[in-house]
């Protein structure tokens, strides 16, 4: 029977910068990978630099999941494995009990062997909201799997972590595709709104994924969450972040507003 993996990705790019070199080995090697897009990073734009036209939000959508089409072609993922939940970025919270369900539903369909999701200490509120989601499944489901955290914002600090629980696992003769991989983010890595000084993500940032090892560390699905450990990311995730969004979305419709009066 083929090896099945599922990555979890909280955004879309998320999955290729955490673990596109694995993707492109497991594929190599025979085995089966299915993605699944929590979200469909329909607000990078407007979260990152307020800008709600040029493109929209809409547009946005369409624009970033055709670009994972692409990328997943190019890494080996047929359309027939990837799942898009095409939940809001930025509001997964919102969307807790349906995601839960789908993702449930996911799991137990597949069962796969090995689950790679992001890690909580990227302490994005999509990104934490995906891990304990997927977690919860499995003990529910209480499944025999391996599972695997992988670092996107989180990746600078555990570059040169000598912890013992790190696996660097070696891409070096699938660098290059992936390298081409990101170049597909057009909307992402270059300044693609006439609105916009600077790209998204920024080369400094990129760099980090452009490294011939990949980071990962294997978790107990299990286990509970450590809430004394992990309590500044969970009240950030629930008080601070919430606010923040419905500050700037507010910004955002009052600059729209005007924009329409002033015609």
């Amino acid at each position: 029977m083929k090896k099945t993996s599922i990555i979890f990705s909280p955004h879309p790019d998320d999955a290729c910068l955490g673990c596109g070199g694995i993707i492109s080995k497991k594929i190599k090697s025979g085995e089966k990978v299915i993605i699944v897009y929590v979200t469909d990073g329909r607000n990078s734009f407007l979260l990152t630099f307020g800008i709600d036209k040029d493109p929209t939000p809409k547009e946005t959508a369409i624009l970033r999941k055709n670009e994972e089409i692409n990328v997943m072609d190019l890494l080996g993922v047929p359309k027939e494995n990837i799942y898009f939940l095409d939940y809001e970025d930025g509001f997964l919270y919102e969307n807790d009990d349906d995601a839960r369900k789908k993702i449930f539903e996911i799991i137990k369909k597949i069962k796969p062997s090995e689950i790679y999701i992001p890690c909580l200490e990227d302490s994005i509120q999509d990104h934490v909201f995906t891990n304990i989601i997927v977690k919860d499944s499995l003990k529910r489901l209480n499944l025999d799997v391996k599972v695997y955290e992988y670092f996107i914002w989180a990746r600078p600090k555990f570059e040169k972590a000598r912890q013992k629980d790190i696996i660097k696992i070696d891409i070096s003769d699938e660098i290059d595709k992936k390298k081409t991989a990101i170049q597909f983010y057009k909307s992402q890595i270059t300044k693609f709104s006439s609105n916009q000084k600077t790209p998204v993500l920024e080369d400094k940032f990129l760099n980090y994924f452009y490294n011939d090892k990949e980071l990962f560390r294997k978790i107990d699905s299990h286990d509970n969450i450590n809430i004394v450990k992990y309590l500044p990311i969970l009240f950030k995730i629930k008080f601070i972040i919430p606010i923040y969004l419905n500050l700037k979305f507010k910004q955002a419709r009052l600059k729209e507003f005007k924009s329409s009066v002033s015609l």
